[in-house]
């Protein structure tokens, strides 16, 4: 993570204060670093940790509930703009770090290197996970899977019985999440020859 490219993508209406103290904190980043707000916000926002998503799980053919944290932008999803097509929301489950453990040593991986694999997620070095640590309205440690996305509609979203905000992200798990989902998603270094032979002659 370059704090150049971070800087320069910090908003307007932060005070100098406000953007110093982001860039400081996402640059001393640990485990240990607040990322959830002391206060829920209101409406849907993107980051936000809820209950009340559905999924299609292919493994059963079942759709069931569960918790996610929203990956849709908050201007999409916000239910007072007006559009011409139904939102929909998309979300990335919440999965237990326990659970996460759980698979890397059923894979056959030893006890170091399985380790080192939890704790470059905790440090959010991999690329594939955002790790949320233990902190207000958590029971537990907590990851997102960036190759598990899913999508409802967001009426559906709205109506669900089960729907109950569990957290806000606060600006630097806003910003964490924001670089880590254009580092999983945009990576424009794939090694890969788009350009038909010839028109390079």
């Amino acid at each position: 993570m370059l704090m150049e490219e971070i800087q320069n993508q910090i908003p307007y209406y932060l005070t100098r204060e406000a953007g110093e103290g982001i860039l400081k904190e996402l640059e001393n980043y640990s485990e240990k670093t607040q990322i959830i707000l002391n206060r829920g916000s209101d409406g849907v926002l993107q980051g936000d940790g809820w209950r009340g998503f559905r999924l299609y799980d292919f493994n059963s053919a079942e759709v069931r509930n569960t918790r996610g944290i929203v990956i849709s932008n908050s201007c999409d999803i916000d239910t007072e703009n007006k559009r011409d097509l139904p939102a929909k929301i998309t979300f990335a489950p919440l999965i237990r770090m326990k659970k996460i453990e759980e698979i890397f040593k059923n894979s056959g991986l030893d006890a170091n290197t399985t380790e080192q694999k939890l704790r470059s997620i905790r440090e959010q070095k991999s690329t594939s996970f955002f790790f949320i640590p233990s902190q207000i309205g958590l029971d537990d440690e907590y990851v997102i899977w960036f190759n598990d996305m899913h999508s409802m509609p967001m009426s559906s979203f709205v109506e669900s019985a089960e729907r109950e905000k569990i957290f806000t992200l606060n600006m630097t798990g806003f910003y964490l999440l924001l670089f880590k989902i254009s580092i999983h998603f945009c990576r424009f270094h794939e090694n890969v020859d788009r350009m038909p032979a010839a028109q390079y002659q």
